[in-house]
């Protein structure tokens, strides 16, 4: 009877703890998802110094729309033709 007892209380700690640890995967799923639309496309960092051009509207880090632009004066991210006077920052 015991053994029992315990089996059936070591399942329910195992269902709740499942439990937890579903709930803790959604909340890191969300996190992803919202810590993604603050990154790079380019390079895939963290935006320090988001510049968005005026021309095409694509964001992406400054030293990625330096380099796209020293290359070939195109976007990174769709080809546009860019200027470096069609860049602003963007103040998060």
């Amino acid at each position: 009877m015991r053994g029992r007892l315990e089996a059936a209380a070591t399942a329910g700690r195992e269902r709740e703890h499942a439990q937890q640890l579903s709930g803790k995967e959604a909340q890191l799923s969300a996190l992803e998802r919202e810590t993604s639309r603050c990154r790079c496309g380019s390079c895939g960092q963290t935006y320090r110094q988001p510049l968005v051009s005026t021309h095409c509207w694509h964001v992406h880090c400054a030293q990625c729309w330096h380099t796209a632009l020293a290359a070939d004066g195109r976007c990174p991210q769709c080809s546009a033709l860019v200027a470096s006077d069609d860049l602003n920052a963007i103040h998060v």
